[in-house]
């Protein structure tokens, strides 16, 4: 008898970076790769929430088709300076989670540290905002408003800045 569990995220992230693996050969598609913060908690008093940030490989037809789609349209998403990248909000489903660590130099003190993440599979956009104008909305997924007046929906997450 096996058993598993079956470990799925969905919720609204604000890209870092994005990554496209190409086979040297070309005898596979390229494999596209994600990087994302998704914000939690309430904003502290200079309006910063805590942030989980994910690592995942973009899978699936659809997923993959909307995600080439982003980065031909806005190619300074694969740029290097994280100030010259638009600015990228979306909804998203993740499955296959896990926790990962990895090491990184801090910007400030230069010290090398242990950072966590989630890894997983990202396997569905549901929306996508560019600076604010929307790119994608996926027809199948509609938000609704939470019952719970503290919880934000996707829409009012991925609204333009006032």
């Amino acid at each position: 008898m096996c058993y598993f569990s079956k470990l799925n995220v969905t919720g609204v992230g604000i890209l870092n970076s994005v990554r496209i693996v190409e086979d040297p050969m070309r005898i596979a598609p390229p494999t596209y790769f994600m990087s994302f913060v998704v914000p939690h908690g309430f904003p502290d008093a200079n309006g910063k929430s805590e942030t989980t940030p994910f690592y995942v490989r973009v899978q699936g037809e659809e997923a993959r088709k909307i995600f080439e789609d982003l980065v031909r349209q806005y190619p300074l998403l694969k740029c290097g300076n994280p100030k010259k990248r638009p600015k990228t909000s979306f909804s998203f489903k993740v499955q296959e989670i896990r926790p990962s660590t990895y090491e990184r130099v801090d910007r400030e003190t230069k010290e090398l540290q242990i950072t966590q993440n989630i890894e997983g599979i990202l396997v569905e956009f549901r929306h996508i905002k560019i600076d604010g104008q929307w790119f994608y909305r996926n027809p199948n997924f509609s938000v609704k408003r939470s019952s719970n007046d503290d919880v934000l929906d996707s829409d009012e997450v991925l609204a333009p800045a006032a």
